[in-house]
């Protein structure tokens, strides 16, 4: 990837991060136009749509990214996200299990799996994978957060006092 891409992408950055979203899309389609091949881009125009609830279209991108390069770990992340906006957990859950597989250490792909788990009710598998996570980010207060929430689900209001008290200590 040449330096004015590299300039690009991070244009499309910054349009993203100021809810320019319409402008963010114009730079990631101009990109993809001139590079079709390249999923990096394609993954970028998605995420622009996505931004602007223009789901179908993303989903469509992302599928393709994932039949042309099966392993593509963002694709899966991103839609699995888009799965979850749409309330669609099955679907959500089955993605990110999928970029587990890929990284099995993927920060995201984890704590969406056990942020979906809590939505279900599937409380033990939720505690199971918040605890692994506390162990590598024990300072992250929206996970920290989460787990305690799961933890009085659980009736472990011990375990739950704990971790919000650790969060008070932050």
């Amino acid at each position: 990837m040449n330096n004015a891409n590299k300039d690009k992408l991070s244009e499309i950055s910054f349009f993203i991060k100021k809810g320019q979203y319409k402008q963010a899309e114009e730079k990631a389609a101009e990109l993809v136009n001139k590079n079709p091949n390249n999923l990096v881009y394609q993954n970028f125009l998605s995420i622009t749509l996505a931004s602007q609830k223009k789901f179908k279209e993303s989903k469509n991108i992302l599928k393709k990214i994932i039949h042309t390069k099966p392993n593509y770990l963002d694709a899966y992340i991103n839609l699995g996200n888009i799965y979850l906006d749409l309330n669609q957990l099955e679907k959500s859950a089955e993605c990110f299990k999928k970029a587990i597989k890929i990284d099995e250490k993927n920060f995201i792909a984890e704590k969406n799996l056990a942020d979906i788990y809590y939505m279900q009710n599937k409380h033990q598998k939720a505690s199971k994978i918040y605890s692994e996570l506390i162990k590598e980010n024990p300072n992250n207060i929206d996970l920290l957060n989460n787990y305690s929430g799961n933890e009085i689900k659980l009736k472990n209001f011990d375990n739950a006092e704990k971790i919000l008290n650790k969060i008070l200590n932050l």
